[in-house]
Formats: C-alpha cells, structure tokens, sequence
C-alpha cells in the first residue's frame, strides 16, 4: 500500500476522504490496495491533503485535525475546508492554496509561540 494512503486513512474514515477527493468509498478501497491505478488527479488530491495534514500535525491530535476539516474558517469567507473540496477541486487553484495557507498558518502559529 501506498505511504500516502496508509497515513491518510489512518486519520481520516473512508468515507470521509472519499468525498474529500471526490470519489466512491469502494474505488478509495480499490485505489489503496493498489488493485486498480489511481488517477492522477486523485493522486495529487491524495498528496495535497498529505500535506495539509503534515502541516497540522503537532498543532493539535488526530481528532482536531479531523475537526480542522469541519470547521468554517474566517480566511475561508466562513466555509468550512471540507465545503471547499467538493467537486472537480484542483490542488493548484487559487480557493484549495487557501486552505494549504491556513494550515500552514497553524504551524507557524505554533512555532512562534
């Protein structure tokens, strides 16, 4: 299994991370076991929330990253990142470097304290 997926999946439930990266929960399953390819476009939705999660780590446990997701954001105009990911969401738009931002934030945050 991929590190990636492994790591992800170990935070966030199935079902979850599915409708993050706007696939069904069996071809989440199919992706990681490696019985199928993954598409590309997953593939960088996958390593961009990796990422995101890479930020956040150290800020807070597993359940305030899995929380994070959930809760809307002022620099978000009050969405929530989770809202933000839906759909044909692109890691190298404008509105999803936004939350990489956020996150990022949150580290630096702690760093200087």
């Amino acid at each position: 299994m991929n590190p990636e997926w492994e790591a992800v999946r170990e935070l966030l439930d199935d079902d979850v991370l599915a409708s993050l990266l706007d696939i069904s929960t069996p071809s989440l399953r199919r992706y990681a076991k490696g019985e199928r390819r993954c598409p590309d476009l997953v593939a960088a939705r996958l390593h961009w929330l990796a990422l995101v999660i890479d930020q956040l780590e150290g800020t807070t446990n597993s359940y305030g990253i899995r929380r994070w997701f959930q809760r809307p954001r002022c620099a978000l105009g009050g969405q929530a990142p989770q809202d933000c990911l839906t759909g044909a969401w692109d890691p190298d738009d404008d509105a999803i470097r936004a939350i990489f931002e956020l996150a990022q934030s949150a580290r630096i945050g702690m760093v200087a304290s």
